[in-house]
């Protein structure tokens, strides 16, 4: 008897959490729909060293990707191209 009014307060909560939910605007997401992540979660708290491992490679490699096009515009901008045009046409700074 105890499971049957657990179960009934969890839906009653559930029911009253959804209506706040849509007077607010907002997507109600369903207990099917959250189960996926709580599954994944409990998977990923098991391998905890390899998920933060992915997670500082994931970074490095973002950081990468925006360095790589700085060092680029540098050398175009720098190297390349002189930074001011000389004084007189024919002299060298």
């Amino acid at each position: 008897m105890a499971r049957d009014e657990t179960a009934r307060d969890e839906t009653a909560r559930d029911e009253t959490a959804r209506d706040e939910t849509a007077r607010a605007g907002q997507p109600t997401p369903t207990t099917k729909q959250l189960g996926w992540v709580r599954r994944l979660w409990q998977y990923m708290l098991r391998h905890r060293r390899s998920v933060i491992i992915s997670l500082v490679g994931a970074l490095l490699g973002s950081a990468c990707q925006t360095v790589v096009p700085l060092i680029a515009r540098q050398i175009v901008d720098g190297v390349i191209v002189p930074a001011r045009p000389p004084c007189f046409p024919g002299w060298r700074s």
